[in-house]
């Protein structure tokens, strides 16, 4: 999971992953915790497998 984050670029936030692959994150970032970020990354890297796999098919 850290090579995810290792890998993407400076436009390549969680606010854009999160955008792109339609997940609903909190807009104030005080309000979010650990948590919320956790649960953003593992749904976008989910997502991303699956549309690596749909694309080899």
């Amino acid at each position: 999971m850290m090579t995810l984050l290792w890998l993407m670029g400076a436009e390549d936030n969680i606010e854009y992953m999160c955008d792109y692959y339609g997940y609903s994150l909190p807009s104030d970032i005080m309000k979010r915790t650990g948590i919320n970020n956790a649960k953003a990354v593992n749904y976008c890297y989910h997502q991303m497998q699956y549309y690596r796999q749909a694309n080899n098919n």
